[in-house]
């Protein structure tokens, strides 16, 4: 079944840059950032796929500013996610072995009007390729992580459908399972919600949910922190096959409080869930959220720990009372127990050392060389409740 909406190469829906759209392409070029400085020194190849990538452009009369550009040329004064994929790579260049980006697009005319939008491939560096790569997402992707590769080298994969049917669950799973694999999906959900009581979109509702189950496990789904139980149900049933942690990004209307979808990172390592983490607290007016209307969840110190009624302090002896580790393996737990904490790693470094000098720990210094310090392999030790 289509989805109900424009086709994916009618004008018109290249026509304005939303700020919500901006905001995707912000978190988008935040996480390229440290993902290529961590793994492009460590792999003979790193690969980026922009799996719906479009034409490359929108309407120059468009309200919102662009993403600038540092690295490369583009005919477009408004560029897209492949022209910023791009531009990350070449900025890495140096330190990275092989990036290739992978831009896949369905339709002909939008990846004609795609590839005049992308620099001619002799102004980019030797060790920084790319190609547009005509087909349906759900046809082609398998095949070019083998072409590109194989599935043991890392890979991104940026899925940015405009509705819910195309991101067929065990594709999406399939891809995202692998330890060097990481994906961030734009789930309509709004849609979902729209759609999901109405007998026509059964069958298309069944792809993203991969379950002909899925409308009785959605209604027997126990909540968590996100407002929508379609999305946390969406994120339970990834991770149940696909990648170990999920963290997702609401998205609202521009003119209104309404959510219009969210995000959806995965990942198989806490390093990247806690770089999201903080690409997700400080991309967009709101905190895990592009919500410009909603002012319980400006962007404030206190973000959304307001809702949980926890500190840090509370929090690091709730989760580690009795235990002794080391710096780097408390951050990590505490990222994947607190995925949506306002509170990052400087945050948690400063109130550990608070509470060293309020003699509340016992600290063993590996790294760091002065009692200043705190990081690395320093061991902490957590009395008993």
């Amino acid at each position: 079944m289509e989805d109900p909406v424009k086709p994916d190469d009618a004008d018109e829906k290249w026509e304005q840059y939303y700020g919500h759209t901006r905001a995707k392409h912000q978190l988008l070029r935040y996480y390229l950032g440290p993902w290529m400085r961590k793994l492009g020194p460590n792999f003979p190849k790193i690969r980026v796929f922009d799996c719906f990538a479009g034409r490359g452009e929108y309407d120059a009369n468009s309200d919102t500013s662009p993403i600038e550009l540092t690295e490369i040329e583009t005919s477009t004064d408004i560029p897209g996610s492949p022209q910023i994929i791009l531009d990350r790579a070449v900025e890495h260049s140096a330190i990275s072995e092989n990036i290739e980006c992978v831009f896949i697009e369905k339709t002909g005319k939008n990846a004609r009007i795609l590839r005049d939008n992308l620099p001619a491939r002799r102004t980019l560096p030797d060790n920084i390729s790319y190609k547009v790569v005509e087909g349906r997402f759900q046809d082609v992707t398998k095949e070019q992580v083998k072409k590109s590769g194989g599935w043991n080298l890392p890979a991104f994969f940026f899925i940015d459908p405009y509705g819910y049917s195309q991101i067929e669950y065990d594709l999406i799973t399939d891809l995202s399972c692998r330890s060097g694999h990481e994906i961030l999906i734009n789930l309509m959900a709004s849609e979902v919600i729209r759609w999901q009581d109405v007998d026509k979109h059964q069958d298309a509702l069944k792809k993203p949910f991969g379950t002909d189950n899925w409308r009785e496990e959605l209604e027997n789904y126990e909540p968590d922190h996100l407002e929508h139980r379609e999305v946390g149900y969406y994120c339970e049933r990834l991770q149940e096959n696909g990648p170990n942690e999920t963290l997702a990004y609401l998205v609202t209307e521009e003119d209104s409080t309404a959510m219009k979808y969210y995000l959806v990172f995965g990942t198989n390592k806490s390093d990247g869930l806690e770089i999201m983490r903080e690409g997700m607290r400080s991309c967009g007016p709101g905190k895990f959220a592009y919500a410009p209307h909603r002012e319980d969840i400006a962007n404030d110190q206190s973000g959304l720990d307001q809702f949980y009624g926890n500190k840090v302090r509370e929090k690091l002896l709730d989760l580690f009372s009795g235990e002794t580790m080391p710096f780097d393996d408390l951050i990590k737990e505490y990222v994947v127990e607190e995925k949506r904490s306002a509170y990052r790693r400087k945050d948690i470094r400063s109130e550990l050392k608070d509470m060293e000098d309020e003699d509340l720990i016992d600290v063993t210094r590996v790294t760091s060389k002065t009692e200043r310090g705190l990081g690395g392999h320093d061991i902490i030790s957590f009395p008993d409740e």
